[in-house]
């Protein structure tokens, strides 16, 4: 009830925002090399890997330009050294007067006199924060999805493709606005080790390079998006008799939830607490991830890692990865055995 009244609100204020400040439309025209300001201020970290297709893409297309994104600072631990991004700014939105609060931004942003600034957030949910930042950016040309009130608060809406399904392909469908752009699918992150401390993973990392690991991430930001360990355990179980190790890693709340597992199935390697860095280098030297729809299992696919991507109250079909030899299972459709099954048959593939 809470959320729909906040729903309610924000558009209600968009409607208006949108009435007093509307944007004057234009044709989107770029010049060669342009300054490109991207916002998008969500958290989650799935959310922030899967902008990097639009990262890239636009570099690919640009060559020489100059991409800056602004963000919350959940983007500077993975995103900051990412090859594609020039520039990282911090934003904090109950900060109000400080340097990287709305105020201060707004203005830094407006003397940078971008050529062209999008609004990188939600396709079908869109955030009236980024939209007034993307309003009152002072760019030449704004970007965003022609959502309802929201297409007035753009020079350039772009109304979304409804037969898109993926959340990279609805994002990456901003850019079918600039003429000729070829879209790059693949997430990516940069270089992570300038945030990497060793000693605690070293081991672990020279274990893995000499035998193959199954790497199985516990738990979920969300209870009902996670197993329950005796699942976890099964996973485990399969993919030991399958001669892989299986190393366990979890989130700050999950480090119960993965000692229970090692209490069902004794076999299993429990890893230290990681910092995401870590976690993305542990995953980069895995055979295989098995991981619910939580950031890590984004952060497994980025770094080019087989990846099984587990579905409990998601949908697979906007947020999974099927390209390569990731999979999803589907735990709505398919039953507990089924998908074990699928298990199976994807660690007997990748052992071949």
């Amino acid at each position: 009830m809470l959320k729909r009244l906040e729903r309610w609100g924000r558009l209600w204020l968009t409607k208006v925002l949108a009435f007093a400040l509307r944007a004057p439309k234009k044709k989107l025209d770029l010049p060669q090399a342009p300054k490109i300001l991207i916002i998008r201020l969500d958290q989650r970290v799935g959310n922030l890997i899967m902008l990097t297709p639009i990262l890239s893409s636009l570099k690919q297309h640009f060559g020489k330009c100059h991409i800056t994104l602004v963000a919350q600072p959940a983007a500077q631990t993975i995103l900051m050294n990412h090859p594609d991004l020039d520039e990282l700014l911090i934003f904090r939105k109950k900060a109000l007067w400080r340097q990287d609060g709305p105020f201060k931004t707004i203005l830094r942003i407006r003397r940078e006199k971008f050529d062209v600034v999008i609004d990188g957030g939600n396709p079908t949910d869109p955030s009236t924060t980024q939209s007034i930042l993307t309003r009152f950016s002072g760019g030449q040309h704004t970007l965003g999805f022609a959502h309802g009130p929201f297409a007035g608060l753009y020079t350039c809406p772009h109304k979304l493709d409804s037969n898109l399904h993926h959340e990279i392909d609805m994002r990456l469908d901003l850019l079918q606005a600039i003429p000729k752009m070829k879209l790059l699918r693949k997430t990516s992150l940069g270089d992570l080790a300038p945030n990497i401390s060793n000693e605690n993973i070293d081991p672990i990392l020279s274990a893995m390079r000499r035998e193959k690991h199954l790497l199985i991430n516990c738990g979920a930001r969300l209870s009902e998006k996670s197993l329950n360990a005796q699942s976890y355990a099964q996973i485990a179980k399969i993919a030991l008799e399958r001669n892989f190790r299986v190393l366990l890693t979890y989130g700050p709340s999950e480090s119960g939830l993965a000692q229970t597992i090692t209490h069902i199935e004794k076999d299993c390697l429990l890893a230290p607490a990681t910092t995401l860095p870590e976690l993305a280098l542990l995953m980069q030297h895995a055979a295989a991830i098995v991981a619910c729809d939580t950031g890590p299992m984004h952060i497994g696919v980025a770094m080019n890692t087989p990846t099984t991507g587990i579905f409990l109250t998601t949908s697979p079909k906007r947020y999974g990865y099927t390209d390569g030899m990731h999979q999803v299972l589907d735990m709505n459709s398919e039953s507990s055995v089924d998908s074990f099954t699928a298990i199976e048959h994807w660690l007997t593939e990748l052992s071949v």
